[in-house]
């Protein structure tokens, strides 16, 4: 069966009826993956580039098409999440062992999300209980791998009756490994405690409730360029809390509304000595109707309210942004054609109102396996309350001084996108083609004597790009290749936007015989820049991992999961300062982990 997607159009439809690209990685691609965190499993997906300050629970970006990490919205169960000060999401602290699902969509969605979704949307679907199951089973698992790195999760699901419920705990602790060798010459470790709840009950005239809790406690020790001799760590908790109602008007109209929260805490310590907190604090009410006129024409309007606020240690002149929004969309199935509309408008308290749309057709010949799309579409990012109210700090160790600034613009974009794809028994094939233009992108900038820093809206971004997939199923082996190539490039200058790779591919094999599963997928990256100015180059790399799982018997199973087989020294960040005495530069590399392996059980009663 084809997968069913709902974060393309906020309504359920397979992912080849999507017109905008859609990439599902399911419960079982998890399993099949040698990935330990987030970050890991979407690194390879063409079109996503990823960077890490170090192994496990070291700070992550994504970067989705080009387009920079802030501008990749990402939801957990209909629920944002993210820094709303920082404007970025912690991928590296949300547990592998709590989700069910990931559907990444490619492309503008603010005509029906709003801020944010600039390069796409990514959505992490929980774990949840299932009602047919007319029973509770619980599930334990327990992993031991290199770097003296632990793991242990307890699980209760199923349901019966209508009800359902999943509970789930897991533990993750690693002692790391020195990141950056130049400074700071310890192991940075990590440790990661998660609760998850959800439960759900259906009710026979079709009414649906579900409620989400979501925490996780999270401790990573990190290196600090600036600051070689001291010793860094922060603690970070993550929670999401939601309560969803669907209701059934009539056999057409469908009514549903969602009461959301995120909360991001992080406190940071020097040498053991809290040095400042963070509190991001998002609440999210939302209302939508789905009116199916029949088999072929779905009409959706909804109504979004969020207030995003800080709550830290510095003095903030202004810690709240209200944002109230209202979107329209069309979702029309000729049979040969299909199209697609959408338009939004948002209200916020800081800049004003924003207008976005989108537009879409598929052409689906009948009986031949082809489809052709093509969309166009804009989007924006709001600016962070970062951005336009950082209180005025001074650095008196390299007398320096920083503040935000009230009058940013949002940025903005438009993006076109036509792709072609191929599905028969024998393979399954799709190429896209991709150019989007980012106007008043903003950018901290410093004066001449690096004693001055503030925000502005200086820069444009020009980002072509092409994603080929392919997919051959065979009784032998089944073979998935994904490559990328990316121009991302600052229009004023015709230099490379940072950490992004030119060109990347992803080949993935995998095999059953019986009991006994292996995978193996070989991900390669080209060279990227650290800077603006294209000086400091991070040299591109390739790595193969592994994974071998047995199933002992019906409970009983033994997964041996192998990252970076060939112990490959590699970076996908830099860090490094400049010295406003001796006029240099100094760079250091966030070296990735390498070799590591991890020998899980799991037992289901």
């Amino acid at each position: 069966l084809d997968d069913v997607v709902v974060t393309a159009t906020k309504t359920a439809i397979s992912a080849d009826e999507s017109i905008v690209p859609v990439v599902v990685i399911t419960a079982e691609d998890i399993e099949k993956s040698a990935a330990q965190d987030v970050v890991s499993l979407l690194s390879g997906i063409a079109g996503i580039d990823t960077g890490s300050t170090g192994g496990l629970g070291h700070q992550s970006s994504i970067f989705l098409r080009g387009t920079e990490s802030r501008h990749v919205l990402v939801l957990i169960d209909g629920v944002k999440v993210g820094s709303v000060s920082l404007g970025t999401t912690a991928f590296e602290h949300i547990p592998l062992g709590q989700i069910e699902r990931i559907e990444v969509v490619k492309g503008p969605r603010s005509s029906l999300y709003g801020s944010d979704a600039v390069g796409g949307v990514i959505q992490i679907f929980t774990k949840k209980g299932n009602a047919q199951q007319n029973s509770l089973k619980p599930q334990l698992s327990f992993g031991v791998g290199t770097e003296k790195t632990y793991k242990s999760s307890l699980s209760v699901s199923g349901g019966a009756g209508g009800f359902s419920l999943n509970f789930g705990a897991n533990f993750l602790y690693t002692d790391g490994y020195n990141v950056m060798k130049e400074n700071n010459p310890d192991d940075d470790g990590y440790r990661n405690t998660s609760l998850l709840f959800n439960a759900g009950k259906l009710w026979n005239n079709g009414v649906e409730l579900n409620l989400m809790l979501m925490e996780a406690d999270a401790k990573t020790d990190f290196d600090n360029s600036y600051y070689p001799d001291s010793l860094f760590h922060a603690k970070q908790k993550n929670s999401g809390r939601s309560i969803k109602l669907l209701v059934p008007i009539t056999d057409k109209l469908d009514v549903s509304g969602q009461l959301a929260q995120s909360v991001e805490d992080q406190k940071n310590y020097e040498d053991s000595v809290r040095d400042s907190e963070f509190e991001s604090t998002r609440m999210g009410q939302s209302l939508q109707f789905d009116y199916y006129l029949n088999d072929g024409v779905i009409i959706t309007a909804g109504f979004d309210k969020q207030r995003d606020k800080v709550e830290s240690t510095k003095a903030y002149s202004k810690n709240m942004v209200e944002v109230d929004s209202r979107y329209l969309q069309g979702q029309l199935d000729f049979d040969l054609v299909n199209v697609i509309a959408g338009y939004r408008y948002d209200d916020n308290s800081n800049f004003g109102d924003y207008e976005t749309w989108n537009v879409g057709v598929g052409i689906n010949p009948a009986d031949t396996g082809l489809s052709i799309t093509s969309s166009i579409g804009t989007a924006f990012k709001a600016p962070t309350i970062n951005d336009l109210y950082w209180p005025y700090t001074f650095d008196p160790d390299w007398g320096s001084e920083a503040f935000g600034n009230p009058d940013l613009l949002p940025e903005t974009s438009k993006t076109f996108d036509i792709g072609v794809s191929w599905t028969n028994k024998v393979v399954d094939i799709s190429l896209n083609l991709y150019k989007t233009e980012v106007e008043n992108l903003i950018s901290w900038q410093s004066n001449a004597t690096w004693t001055q820093s503030s925000p502005v809206n200086i820069n444009e971004a020009n980002i072509k790009g092409s994603e080929l997939a392919i997919y051959v199923p065979n009784r032998i082996l089944n073979v998935g290749v994904e490559a990328a190539y990316l121009d991302a490039k600052d229009k004023a200058t015709g230099n490379f936007l940072l950490k992004r790779a030119r060109k990347s591919i992803k080949v993935k094999l995998d095999k059953s015989f019986g009991n006994l599963a292996m995978a193996f997928d070989m991900i390669g990256y080209g060279a990227s820049y650290s800077d603006p100015a294209n000086q400091n180059e991070i040299p591109g790399y390739g790595i193969v991992n592994g994974i071998l799982s047995y199933q002992l018997n019906n409970n009983v199973s033994l997964t041996l999961r192998g990252k970076n087989l060939f112990d490959k020294e590699y970076a996908t960040a830099q860090g490094g300062y400049f010295d406003p005495v001796t006029f240099q530069t100094f760079i250091y590399d966030y070296i990735a982990s390498g070799r590591n392996f991890m020998l899980e059980m799991k037992v289901g009663f």
